[in-house]
């Protein structure tokens, strides 16, 4: 299983569950959905709103986690002050508020082996009384943090990603004068932009109705790595398994896709994109294309995601 560090995305602001009556049966219900494998008992034990795709996906992802050979358990511990401040200052850093007081933290444990050896993870969820009920809560963007994110020109965030350099195989540096150096595409994004806009909405739509096989054909190598049947040792991975991996990488995934232009330089295309989530959201800003033929994939992204106003 997965390490989960939540802080990077403030996930232990952003994930939520819910149960009927004590913190005892919440824990309760998110063990029963872990042990059957039951992602949509998970998000029905959540009250989602407001929550990113990304925070969607690492919720959602620890239930295939918990059914890839670790045995996972669910405690309750305190929410202690110091659980309190790191809350609260990553909080106030991102832009996230939270939406309940903290009365407690569920606490999901992994212990797995495998060919490395044994590992264990835990994850820390806060949880809170809303209304008759007990819910892990959830943060979401402070009014603050949308109406930047909204005013937010797309052109600065793809200057912002340039400055930062892009990296460029010959000189085996990244350059922050890319740009200059790159050719300028129309809308559509060319031939990669085409390719890209085709290939994540026939992605989505395949996802959306379960078919795995025509996921992999669509999303090239790397969706045949993340979907595989067998694993590296030659171990069959459950049909069951791959769709509900499936199903939590769906949460977090482009929907539609509008190529607004772009730049192109050797086999690195920058690409401007518009778009929606699963869920959604709109998402814009720059995505950074690398490789070709079965290899081409997405190497880098500078897009920011909110809800409709």
């Amino acid at each position: 299983m997965k390490r989960y560090r939540l802080a990077p995305l403030s996930l232990c602001l952003l994930i939520a569950a819910c149960s009927g009556g004590t913190p005892e049966r919440l824990a309760s219900d998110m063990q029963k959905a872990l042990q059957k494998g039951d992602i949509d008992a998970a998000l029905a034990l959540g009250d989602l709103e407001g929550a990113p795709p990304e925070a969607l996906f690492f919720y959602a992802d620890m239930v295939p986690d918990c059914q890839s050979g670790a045995i996972c358990s669910v405690t309750l511990e305190p929410y202690t002050p110091e659980r309190a401040e790191e809350d609260r200052r990553s909080a106030e850093e991102q832009g996230f508020e939270m939406t309940a007081t903290p009365v407690g933290l569920l606490v999901v444990s992994s212990q797995s082996k495998d060919a490395s050896g044994e590992s264990s993870s835990k994850m820390r969820l806060p949880f809170a009384k809303v209304g008759n009920t007990h819910k892990v809560i959830i943060g979401r963007y402070s009014a603050a943090k949308l109406a930047e994110m909204r005013a937010t020109p797309t052109e600065a965030l793809v200057e912002k990603m340039l400055a930062a350099g892009i990296y460029d195989d010959a000189t085996q540096s990244h350059r922050s004068d890319w740009k200059e150096i790159a050719t300028a595409l129309p809308a559509g994004g060319g031939d990669v932009g085409a390719w890209f806009k085709q290939r994540t909405e026939a992605m989505h739509a395949a996802a959306r109705a379960g078919d795995l096989d025509a996921v992999i054909k669509a999303g090239g190598a790397m969706a045949a790595m993340t979907y595989r049947d067998k694993e590296y040792d030659g171990t069959p991975v459950p049909r069951e398994l791959r769709l509900l991996k499936l199903r939590a990488q769906t949460l977090r995934s482009l929907a539609t896709v509008k190529v607004l232009g772009g730049y192109q330089y050797g086999t690195d295309t920058l690409l401007i994109i518009e778009g929606t989530s699963d869920n959604g959201w709109i998402v814009r800003g720059p995505i950074l294309i690398s490789g070709e033929g079965e290899e081409m994939g997405v190497s880098g992204r500078g897009t920011i995601s909110y809800p409709p106003a």
